[in-house]
């Protein structure tokens, strides 16, 4: 489809647009969207607000996401939206106050930011359990913020698992966390992985946090390798800690390490650490 791409009611520019948003070309799709906007395709409002969240430009996010409410409410949707007739149309809607409340949040206006939230739910955009999960915890109120997680992987947003594993690891729940960051792993959340690796080195379960880095190196080679590093100067020093004096008998705790742990490859630097 070429960008001189020309029809009645917007329609093709608002779906060139999206294009070009979801490879992050924003100039080109804000052009996009504006030329759909002009021929009274709504929708195309909604998407310039989220392109300007993206770019970080919230007033004009605010203001276009109001644009689109008060077009919304006032407009035959049904000419010009183009909507999957099997969807509750009270769903865009919700996705506006969603992002109203992402807008807000962004801006630290927190209960504002859950005031929309609450809206979006109520016009059934469930992903807003999330977002409300999100806020309550960044106000340091777990059970809520417990809450509205599990509500949200009831509504299948299972990214969820992985903020509820955070929350039990804060609390010290390491049974509950483990069980939380397993399952985000289960729904294909690989960062997962470095949580789960990170609680296993909280607990000195450092064999369990190897594998769980060396899973991650398959996606995430660098940030991986970091963890693995990291993971080799704490294990050791773990081992070493049980020396109470640290210039007693560290050479023969070094040697055995290193035959117990071949993988370890820093002993000689923290031997002149402990030196």
């Amino acid at each position: 489809m070429s960008i001189n791409t020309i029809t009645d009611n917007g329609y093709n520019e608002n779906k060139l647009g999206i294009e070009f948003l979801n490879k992050k070309i924003y100039d080109i799709s804000e052009k996009l969207f504006k030329i759909s906007e002009e021929k009274k395709y709504i929708s195309s409002t909604l998407n310039l607000a989220m392109l300007y969240h993206q770019t970080q430009k919230y007033e004009l996010a605010e203001t276009y996401c109001l644009k689109f409410i008060s077009d919304y409410n006032n407009t035959n949707i049904n000419l010009n939206l183009n909507l999957n007739l099997n969807l509750n149309k009270n769903i865009y809607l919700g996705k506006a106050f969603n992002l109203l409340g992402n807008i807000y949040y962004n801006l630290k206006e927190y209960n504002l930011s859950r005031e929309y939230y609450f809206k979006s739910i109520d016009k059934e955009y469930y992903e807003s359990y999330y977002s409300l999960g999100c806020i309550y915890c960044k106000l340091f109120d777990y059970n809520n913020a417990i809450k509205y997680y599990s509500l949200s992987i009831d509504n299948n947003f299972h990214n969820s698992y992985r903020n509820l594993g955070i929350i039990y690891d804060i609390l010290n729940n390491y049974k509950m966390s483990k069980k939380m960051y397993k399952l985000a792993i289960q729904h294909n959340n690989e960062i997962a992985l470095l949580n789960l690796g990170n609680l296993y080195v909280k607990y000195h379960k450092y064999n369990k946090a190897e594998k769980c880095y060396m899973k991650l190196i398959k996606t995430n080679n660098e940030l991986g390798i970091d963890k693995l590093e990291l993971l080799n100067k704490k294990r050791t020093y773990y081992l070493l800690s049980d020396i109470e004096n640290k210039n007693e008998n560290v050479e023969n705790k070094l040697k055995k390490i290193k035959l117990e742990h071949p993988y370890l490859h820093c002993g000689n630097i923290l031997y002149t650490i402990y030196k």
